[in-house]
């Protein structure tokens, strides 16, 4: 028999030999505990919808003494849960047992008036062995831990310290962890509503309203400049159409059709003239010379070298005769004609 069921086995010898034993405290025989149920947790149910197992998710104190006259000091608390169970033993589970589940479980959300009582022996040996321990069907949050019969647990025990329960209720709240349960039903892509995801689409595609499609692309010939919206004359629309297309000889330039520069063709070293090809006029050429060709102007000893006046560029080679040179020509073969004349009277 190990130290525990000894020790319980003389206190209640003790007790029934002295008249001491008083069922609803059994002070000295058993070690009182005391509980704040915060949530509870049902695990298993028959087929009535009776709880034939449970978890009670809280806070608990308890006490230990080595003898009649300690005054059963606390010697523990813990923010964790007892796991109470009907299955497991015997036979099927009876009434008397799903009952007092059913009872614990109507302490959820108990006040210091109304405590979850538990019992038991919650130390080992005596004297300078003495030490005391934690219940063995009290479990940290997070752990795994065996489950008790309620018969086990002594429910109907009072903690002899007054300062059990005040202990219990005092510690921090065991918070129910919020269960998140995904949500992709129907979805391929998306957030599953507990941080995951149902999915992810594939490159090119976009995700919307839990499904994956192919973005339809929508053509665009207008762009913002400084607030302003300007539409585009030329160029991609984005999705492989035009915005339009530009007259010869102009380009597309950022979308808009501008005139193809014109950069006008001089000759080093010469004086240029008439029209250039871009559109405007190089200008007169000097007196004494003439537009050539090429745009560019020459010597003409048979021309005064006047321009136009009609502001076309310098007068061509072709212009009007100097007309004293005229003059002394015509004299000089008239002359010559009346000398042949007199000779052929001779």
């Amino acid at each position: 028999m190990n130290t525990r069921m000894t020790r319980w086995a003389m206190c209640v010898s003790a007790a029934l030999t002295f008249g001491l034993w008083m069922p609803s405290a059994q002070a000295g025989c058993i070690d009182g505990g005391c509980g704040r149920i915060d949530w509870t947790e049902v695990t298993e149910e028959n087929d009535a919808g009776d709880a034939l197992s449970a978890k009670l998710h809280g806070a608990f104190a308890w006490e230990s003494s080595d003898g009649w006259g300690d005054g059963h000091p606390v010697s523990g608390t813990l923010i964790g849960y007892i796991h109470m169970s009907c299955v497991g033993g015997k036979g099927a589970p009876d009434m008397e047992c799903t009952g007092k589940i059913a009872d614990a479980l109507a302490k959820n959300g108990n006040t210091i008036d109304n405590p979850f009582h538990f019992g038991g022996v919650f130390s080992e040996g005596s004297g300078e062995d003495f030490k005391s321990v934690d219940p063995d069907f009290v479990h940290a949050e997070g752990t795994e831990g065996s489950s008790m019969s309620p018969s086990d647990l002594h429910l109907s025990s009072t903690p002899f310290n007054a300062e059990t329960c005040p202990t219990a209720f005092a510690l921090d709240e065991n918070v129910e962890p919020i269960v998140c349960t995904p949500a992709c039903e129907n979805m391929t892509c998306g957030d599953d509503g507990c941080g995951g995801s149902c999915g992810d689409c594939k490159d090119g595609e976009k995700c919307e309203d839990g499904q994956c499609t192919t973005p339809q692309c929508k053509p665009s010939c207008t762009r913002e400049n400084d607030g302003e919206t300007i539409t585009l004359t030329c160029g991609d629309d984005g999705c492989g159409g035009s915005c339009g297309m530009c007259d010869d000889p102009s380009i597309c330039e950022d979308g808009m059709c501008s005139a193809v520069p014109c950069d006008a063709i001089t000759v080093e070293g010469e004086q240029m003239c008439g029209m250039n090809g871009c559109g405007w006029d190089w200008g007169n050429c000097s007196d004494g010379q003439v537009c050539g060709p090429e745009s560019f102007c020459i010597d003409d000893a048979g021309t005064s070298g006047s321009s136009d006046d009609s502001g076309g560029g310098c007068r061509a080679a072709n212009g009007p005769v100097n007309t004293g040179l005229a003059l002394v020509f015509g004299l000089a073969l008239l002359a010559l004609f009346t000398r042949i004349r007199r000779t052929e009277n001779q």
